[in-house]
Protein backbone atom coordinates (compact mmCIF):
# COMPACT_ATOMS: atom_id res chain seq x y z
CA UNK A 1 0.00 0.00 0.00
CA UNK A 2 2.87 2.34 0.73
CA UNK A 3 4.14 1.93 -2.85
CA UNK A 4 0.70 2.78 -4.27
CA UNK A 5 0.26 5.75 -1.94
CA UNK A 6 3.69 7.15 -2.75
CA UNK A 7 4.22 6.37 -6.43
CA UNK A 8 0.78 5.84 -8.00
CA UNK A 9 -1.88 7.96 -6.28
CA UNK A 10 -0.11 11.32 -6.84
CA UNK A 11 -0.19 10.72 -10.61
CA UNK A 12 -3.67 9.34 -11.23
CA UNK A 13 -7.27 10.46 -10.99
CA UNK A 14 -9.66 8.00 -9.39
CA UNK A 15 -12.98 7.95 -11.22
CA UNK A 16 -16.24 6.93 -9.62
CA UNK A 17 -18.85 4.53 -10.95
CA UNK A 18 -22.36 5.63 -11.80
CA UNK A 19 -25.47 4.11 -13.31
CA UNK A 20 -24.03 4.95 -16.75
CA UNK A 21 -20.97 2.77 -16.16
CA UNK A 22 -23.15 -0.02 -14.78
CA UNK A 23 -25.43 -0.05 -17.84
CA UNK A 24 -22.52 0.07 -20.29
CA UNK A 25 -20.63 -2.63 -18.39
CA UNK A 26 -23.57 -5.02 -18.93
CA UNK A 27 -23.28 -4.45 -22.68
CA UNK A 28 -19.53 -5.18 -22.57
CA UNK A 29 -19.98 -8.34 -20.50
CA UNK A 30 -22.45 -9.71 -23.03
CA UNK A 31 -20.69 -8.44 -26.16
CA UNK A 32 -17.11 -9.39 -25.29
CA UNK A 33 -17.52 -12.00 -22.56
CA UNK A 34 -15.65 -9.79 -20.09
CA UNK A 35 -15.58 -10.37 -16.35
CA UNK A 36 -17.57 -7.75 -14.42
CA UNK A 37 -14.46 -5.95 -13.13
CA UNK A 38 -13.01 -5.69 -16.66
CA UNK A 39 -16.35 -4.50 -18.02
CA UNK A 40 -16.55 -1.77 -15.34
CA UNK A 41 -13.03 -0.62 -16.22
CA UNK A 42 -13.91 -0.49 -19.91
CA UNK A 43 -17.21 1.30 -19.33
CA UNK A 44 -15.51 3.91 -17.15
CA UNK A 45 -12.82 4.41 -19.78
CA UNK A 46 -15.39 4.87 -22.55
CA UNK A 47 -17.47 7.32 -20.50
CA UNK A 48 -14.37 9.44 -19.86
CA UNK A 49 -12.86 9.18 -23.37
CA UNK A 50 -9.88 7.14 -22.18
CA UNK A 51 -8.42 4.95 -24.93
CA UNK A 52 -5.34 3.38 -23.28
CA UNK A 53 -5.13 1.00 -20.34
CA UNK A 54 -1.98 -0.22 -18.62
CA UNK A 55 -2.71 -3.82 -17.72
CA UNK A 56 -1.37 -7.35 -17.85
CA UNK A 57 -4.92 -8.58 -18.58
CA UNK A 58 -5.02 -9.91 -22.16
CA UNK A 59 -8.85 -9.80 -22.16
CA UNK A 60 -8.55 -6.11 -23.03
CA UNK A 61 -6.92 -7.11 -26.32
CA UNK A 62 -10.38 -8.20 -27.54
CA UNK A 63 -11.56 -4.58 -27.50
CA UNK A 64 -10.66 -2.72 -30.70
CA UNK A 65 -11.65 0.70 -29.31
CA UNK A 66 -8.86 0.71 -26.72
CA UNK A 67 -5.17 -0.05 -26.60
CA UNK A 68 -3.59 -2.13 -23.85
CA UNK A 69 -0.06 -1.38 -22.75
CA UNK A 70 1.81 -4.00 -20.77
CA UNK A 71 4.66 -2.95 -18.50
Amino acid sequence: MEFIDKFIIPYVTILGLSQNEYELSKVYMLSYGLKPSDAFHLATMKNHNIEIIVSEDKDFDKINEIKRIWL
